[in-house]
């Protein structure tokens, strides 16, 4: 009867649910400020795609409507997460090929900013504390489509993972600093190695996940700015860690970037979409500094 009982219960036991939910669902924990549920989470979600990659486990198919009844479906519990795709299916049986990549965006939710701005407390030389200025942007990556009964084949799996593990190195890094924000009045060294040990952790998974982007065609909304926000990312974690060596490195590139998603709007005579505008100047904000340094040395010549 045992034995009966448990492999009657592997079937359910092995049935995940899709990964793309599991990521959407956990975008949603990040920008509520659970990132402690959320870094577990986005865990156990890279873990199921290696094993629904290597055919140790099964995946539930969620039930999505054709595009007549998508018309007439009530608004989801998360309104923000838009799991449909943008143009319209003419026949009923089209099926998209592939899911696409953005970041979270949400005009009706009342946070003002695609920016983390605020003031940390962290070690400085030897054992003073110093407090640094951080700003992160601070959206994470959702997934759009509806190909649920399509394979998960090695390279989608390989753009799921490569997006989990960016909200994942993103959620270390704002969990670092919501523990930092709190020691700016009261200092405790055993935090603060543990903030410290988040940015690390968020240092290597947001290297990690730079790297899986690099090698693969990721179909994001707009890979300039997925650019931008993983290398401005990165700089504000050496920045907090002392490095501002490699914090520069990152800024100047993050300044090369800019200027080429600038121009290459200006050529396609096209404008930046608000919300990309307003991604754009939070970034320049950041390598003001460079601008300005540079524009004062080419004035004379000009």
């Amino acid at each position: 009867m045992t034995s009966c009982s448990t492999v009657q219960a592997l079937p359910q036991s092995n049935s995940l649910t899709h990964p793309v939910k599991e990521i959407n669902r956990d975008s949603q924990l990040i920008m509520a400020g659970d990132y402690d549920t959320s870094i577990q989470s986005l865990s156990k979600t890279l873990q199921n795609i290696k094993l629904i990659l290597s055919g140790d486990a099964k995946i539930s198919i969620p039930t999505v409507p054709d595009s007549n009844k998508r018309q007439k479906e009530a608004p989801t519990a998360h309104p923000s997460i838009d799991c449909e795709p943008k143009e319209e299916d003419t026949t009923p049986s089209a099926t998209p090929t592939a899911f696409e990549y953005d970041f979270y965006h949400d005009e009706t939710q009342d946070r003002p900013s695609c920016f983390l701005e605020t003031r940390v407390a962290v070690q400085g030389r030897g054992q003073t504390i110093e407090t640094r200025s951080v700003s992160v942007f601070q959206y994470p990556m959702i997934v759009k489509g509806d190909c649920f009964d399509g394979p998960l084949d090695a390279r989608l799996c390989e753009e799921l993972s490569c997006v989990a593990i960016y909200n994942l190195a993103l959620a270390h890094q704002l969990r670092a600093i919501a523990m930092a924000d709190t020691m700016r009045f009261t200092v405790d060294r055993r935090d603060m190695a543990s903030s410290k040990a988040y940015l690390a952790k968020a240092l290597s998974l947001f290297e990690y996940s730079h790297l899986i982007f690099q090698q693969q065609k990721i179909p994001v909304r707009m890979p300039a700015l997925h650019c931008m926000a993983l290398v401005g990312n990165l700089g504000q974690i050496h920045h907090l860690l002392g490095d501002s060596t490699r914090s520069d490195d990152c800024h100047k590139y993050l300044l090369s970037v800019l200027m080429y998603a600038v121009d290459a709007e200006r050529v396609r005579n096209r404008e930046l979409s608000e919300r990309d505008r307003h991604a754009v100047d939070g970034f320049l904000a950041t390598v003001q500094h460079l601008a300005v340094f540079e524009d004062c040395c080419t004035a004379p010549a000009a």
